[in-house]
């Protein structure tokens, strides 16, 4: 079965975005550079997913002919309804015995092989237009590489995030990857005027909300 490995912001003034979580209450983890695509990122790791903040440190890399594919650098222009600041990423569970196993062939894709990945490790880009979250496939993420996540005890006490509720102009289901999405409670898709990740931790047990916009398009409820 498909889940997800991460959610990504696009963002400019990393210090300031990031210094907004840690100021909530969350605690920072490792970042990294993505050599050859341009971009940089800030992370913040839950039990079952992460939160990534990436931004530009390389434009020009970030429009190279390997990176501007992807179309990483438009989600970082001024904001508009018709570009979507996420990405998406997904892994399989290696766990599921069943039929339920993700395939990732029964959906419009393309391998992107960027630099800093060493081969044959590659990310699959499932087709989507960029009105949409860029949808990407890690075939190389297990259950088991993701263990480290538990060892970050956030203030706030978030452990785990049940619920994602993906608010956006373009959330009618036009697409064989979003309807299965949606059909598998991956996100949730709720029509909007604009673009925003609404996270809910440890089934919203206390009915707290936390809004951080303008900063980030952004919304906890814990």
């Amino acid at each position: 079965m498909l889940k997800i490995d991460h959610l990504l912001i696009c963002i400019d003034a990393p210090e300031k975005m990031a210094k907004i979580l840690t100021d909530f209450g969350l605690i920072e983890g490792e970042s990294n550079s993505h050599f050859g695509q341009g971009t940089s990122n800030r992370r913040f790791y839950f039990n079952n997913i992460y939160l990534e903040l990436l931004y530009l440190d390389d434009p020009e890399a970030a429009q190279s002919p390997l990176t501007k594919p992807i179309k990483i650098f438009q989600r970082f222009l001024p904001k508009t309804t018709n570009i979507s600041p996420f990405a998406v990423c997904f892994y399989a569970d290696n766990q599921i015995k069943n039929n339920d196993k993700f395939d990732i062939n029964k959906f419009k894709n393309w391998s992107y092989k960027p630099k800093y990945l060493p081969s044959p490790l590659k990310i699959d880009i499932l087709e989507a237009p960029i009105s949409e979250p860029m949808y990407f496939f890690l075939d190389f993420i297990s259950s088991d590489s993701r263990k480290k996540h538990k060892k970050f005890k956030h203030k706030t006490g978030f452990k785990n995030v049940t619920n994602i509720k993906y608010h956006t102009p373009h959330h009618h289901l036009d697409s064989d990857i979003k309807t299965y999405i949606s059909e598998h409670n991956l996100l949730e898709y709720i029509a909007n005027d604009t673009h925003i990740f609404h996270l809910e931790f440890d089934a919203g047990a206390q009915g707290k909300t936390h809004d951080f916009r303008p900063d980030l398009p952004l919304i906890f409820s814990w």
